[in-house]
């Protein structure tokens, strides 16, 4: 696959860090992906909700954990699960992640074997979508290292990712330019590559 293009782009605008995006003039093969439909983003090993939510995963696609933007408030990130946030799909259960730095919102977690298909969980190994069903996909290595991956958008046939210490919020595909593209700050997702 050939990359072009790697361009550095500014997002140091209320809270974002600086983001970057890398145009892919022939995108990776479908059959190297998995996809979510319409209505959804990549996250990790699964399939988050489009708008509102920042995705947990470390590039490692190791969780398909989300959380929740607070609109009103400019803290809203993934954190460290060290001050006993309770999972917001699941109360009693403690969440993978915390969603704001008080520890009063955890992230959406699926419990062990399964991940997120929007804002449902299920087994693993089901796909979320298949072929022509899918919109967007999750990056395996194609899209740079030292980075954290957000995802390959189809229609605009280019891979979003972010700088390590951000992770990837809201529909990074809609944005019409580079500087749309929304990296929050976490210390969560540090960017291992894809």
């Amino acid at each position: 696959m050939i990359l072009r293009g790697l361009l550095t782009l500014g997002c140091l605008l209320a809270g974002f860090v600086s983001c970057v995006a890398t145009h892919v003039e022939d995108g990776p093969s479908e059959s190297q992906l998995s996809g979510c439909p319409a209505g959804q983003m990549p996250c990790g090993n699964g399939c988050r909700p489009t708008n509102g939510t920042i995705c947990c995963d470390d590039g490692t696609r190791s969780t398909s954990s989300y959380c929740v933007v607070d609109s009103t408030r400019d803290d809203s990130s993934c954190y460290v699960n060290d001050r006993n946030c309770e999972a917001a799909n699941a109360p009693g259960t403690a969440a993978r992640f915390c969603c704001l730095p008080d520890g009063t919102v955890g992230s959406h977690d699926c419990p062990a074997g399964e991940k997120h298909c929007g804002d449902t969980c299920q087994p693993i190994d089901e796909p979320c979508c298949e072929g022509d069903g899918c919109e967007t996909f999750r990056l395996f290595s194609d899209c740079g290292e030292e980075a954290n991956p957000c995802g390959y958008c189809r229609a605009q046939q280019k891979c979003v990712l972010c700088e390590p210490n951000s992770c990837c919020a809201e529909d990074f595909c809609a944005a019409e330019t580079e500087d749309d593209i929304a990296c929050i700050a976490s210390d969560v997702c540090v960017g291992l590559g894809g």
